[in-house]
């Protein structure tokens, strides 16, 4: 409590002489104080729901790194858009350069983010985990997840990404940042996350994806029971 009065008095001292700017300022730190632990604290309900669902912990952390990594890219060039402006030469009302990012877009997107991740990491682990549990190796049932769920999922982001682009040329800041922010993520998690990331790092890990659990022997037969030879 004592340090976040202290925050709240910098914030107000910073303000301008404006009352709004006072009440901005108080507003802005109490809602944003309590983000940074509850940002782990989410993503550790993250580790523990995946783990029970597929009893894995190795998978569990990878929704949780692949999460990370569309997260730390979305918002790196939001940073570079709104505070650098590298696009201001786009003349596209989207893309201007601002003060840098409003407060609220990063606080909605981040569990919208975690939620799609999450949604298109669970649609293509499952699959994968179907294939395995029909005794195919880790490579075939990865190999086969994607080619079942990567059109779906494709076309599911392009849609999200879609539905989201309308606000981009919002003269809001907040609504354009927002948007902007969903749609790169969209974009990037469905593409290069979910799409070539998360397959060959499983490619690459082998059977220790599914550590704890134990899978069934490989039957090489398996694969071609598909019409895949």
């Amino acid at each position: 409590l004592f340090a976040r009065s202290l925050t709240i008095a910098f914030a107000c001292t910073s303000a301008k002489d404006n009352p709004v700017h006072h009440l901005t300022a108080i507003f802005c730190v109490i809602v944003l104080t309590p983000v940074p632990p509850c940002a782990p604290s989410c993503l550790q309900v993250v580790v523990v729901l995946m783990t029970v669902a597929f009893r894995s912990v190795v998978i569990a952390l990878k929704a949780v790194v692949s999460i990370g990594m569309t997260l730390s890219i979305v918002y790196g060039i939001a940073r570079f858009v709104y505070q650098d402006g590298i696009f201001n030469g786009a003349n596209f009302r989207g893309f201007a350069k601002a003060d840098g990012l409003c407060w609220l877009p990063p606080i909605l997107t981040f569990p919208m983010l975690i939620g799609f991740g999450l949604d298109y990491h669970i649609f293509l682990i499952s699959r994968v985990v179907e294939f395995r549990l029909n005794r195919m190796s880790n490579r075939e049932s990865v190999l086969l997840g994607l080619s079942k769920t990567g059109r779906i999922i494709t076309f599911a982001g392009v849609i999200m990404a879609v539905a989201f682009f309308g606000m981009l040329p919002a003269y809001e800041h907040q609504l354009s940042q927002l948007s902007f922010i969903v749609v790169i993520a969209v974009l990037t998690d469905t593409f290069l996350i979910r799409g070539i990331i998360i397959p060959c790092m499983m490619v690459l890990i082998g059977k220790y994806n599914w550590w704890p659990r134990r899978m069934p022997a490989v039957d090489n037969a398996a694969f071609g029971e598909w019409g895949i030879v």
